[in-house]
């Protein structure tokens, strides 16, 4: 069976959501959930940026509009906010936990090596993860996470994103066992 299950699809198919059910379903039957999750900053219904949040610790700023011409790495309009990528992914992977989730690993997020070698290794460990990742990359780290034989990957459709939620936690608990 497979530890490690990701979710793919093109923008807007409900990745996101998928994995916010799953982490509340398995909190609701007592697991840990640890991970990163990275939320839109709006400001007037407008997208500035990124946070990041660490599900079990603090949040920071991923990537911002205002970081631009500042010299960190761009990802279209957005700076990328290494300094916070970096400390955030140490201490969210470093953390005990069941379950881990990663939304997303992504083309921000890639600019840290210290994101790619935490998501890595916890790929490697005994803990499971559940993770987006994008749709279409076929190269590179996602395309290594991708092809791994211990991870599956579920496309995310308005057919089954209703019922994702549920079908990956059954996956997740039978790997796991029975909650102590």
């Amino acid at each position: 069976m497979e530890k490690n299950l990701l979710v793919t699809g093109p923008p807007g198919c409900g990745k996101t959501t998928v994995l916010s059910k799953l982490s509340k379903l398995l909190s609701d039957r007592g697991y840990v959930v640890g991970g990163i999750i990275c939320p839109e900053i709006r400001c007037a219904a407008i997208r500035q940026g990124f946070e990041i949040v660490d599900l079990l610790g603090r949040r920071g700023t991923l990537a911002h509009v205002s970081l631009a011409g500042s010299g960190v790495p761009m990802i279209s309009r957005y700076g990328v906010n290494l300094t916070d990528l970096d400390e955030i992914s140490r201490e969210a992977f470093s953390r005990k936990a069941d379950v881990f989730v990663v939304d997303e690993i992504g083309p921000m997020e890639l600019k840290s090596e210290v994101f790619a070698a935490e998501v890595w290794g916890k790929l490697e460990s005994e803990t499971p993860l559940a993770a987006a990742v994008h749709f279409r990359t076929s190269s590179g780290f996602i395309a290594k996470v991708k092809a791994r034989s211990d991870t599956r990957l579920i496309v995310v459709t308005p057919q089954n994103r209703e019922e994702l939620p549920a079908l990956l936690c059954r996956r997740l608990v039978e790997y796991l066992g029975p909650r102590k």
